[in-house]
C-alpha cells in the first residue's frame, strides 16, 4: 500500500514541476524567434514541457511533453519528434494514455474546440473534424503531414485491461482567425 501511494504522490510532485518548468520556458524565449528549448522539470529529465492543451469544456488543462516514449508518457502526453513543431504548419501529433492523461478522449465528440499555446506563448484554437478507430496492424495512423492540423492518439478500446492493437485517433483542424498571442487575437 505504501508503495501505491509513494506513486501517486510522485505523480503529483511532477505534475508541479512541469508547471514550474512550463513557466520557465515561456520566459525563457530569445526574442524574435530561435530556437525554443524547454526546460528539464528536473535534472534527470529526458523530456521537457513544449505545449499546453486545454479542452475548457472537459475541464482538462495538461502540458505536453517533448517525445513519445514511455518514460515520457508516465508523466503526461508527448509530442512525437516526428511531426510538426506546434509553431509550424503541418501535423502536431500528440499521444497519451487511454488509462490516465488522455482518457477524457473517450467523451470528446465532433465539434468540441481545443486550444494549444505553444513555447512562444502563441495560442492556436483547434476543432475536433473526426473521430476513428485504426489497427496498427493493418494501417498507419495515415496522417497528412503538409495539412496544418492536430492530432490527439491514444489506445482503444478505453476500457481495456490488456494491450491492443487499436489506436483511437482525433483530429482536429485550426479554426481560422483564432490564433492568440498572449492572450491577444492576431
Amino acid at each position: 500500500m505504501g508503495q501505491g501511494v509513494w506513486i501517486y504522490t510522485k505523480a503529483e510532485l511532477a505534475q508541479h514541476l512541469i508547471a514550474g518548468s512550463w513557466q520557465q520556458s515561456l520566459h525563457k524565449q530569445p526574442a524574435g524567434g530561435g530556437v525554443k528549448q524547454g526546460i528539464k522539470p528536473w535534472p534527470w529529465a529526458d523530456t521537457w514541457p513544449v505545449a499546453r492543451l486545454q479542452l475548457s469544456n472537459y475541464g482538462i488543462d495538461m502540458f505536453v511533453l517533448a517525445g513519445g516514449t514511455g518514460n515520457t508518457l508516465a508523466f503526461g502526453p508527448g509530442h512525437l519528434t516526428a511531426s510538426s513543431d506546434f509553431d509550424q504548419q503541418g501535423a502536431k501529433i500528440i499521444a497519451g494514455h487511454r488509462d490516465t492523461h488522455f482518457n477524457f478522449l473517450k467523451n470528446i465528440v465532433v465539434g468540441d474546440k481545443l486550444v494549444i499555446t505553444d513555447l512562444t506563448a502563441r495560442r492556436v484554437e483547434y476543432k475536433v473534424e473526426s473521430l476513428e478507430v485504426v489497427d496498427s496492424r493493418q494501417s498507419r495512423l495515415n496522417v497528412l503531414q503538409d495539412v496544418d492540423q492536430l492530432v490527439l492518439v491514444t489506445c482503444f478500446p478505453f476500457d481495456a485491461i490488456e494491450p491492443t492493437t487499436l489506436r483511437y485517433k482525433v483530429i482536429a483542424k485550426p479554426v481560422v482567425n483564432q490564433t492568440f498571442f498572449e492572450g491577444r487575437k492576431l
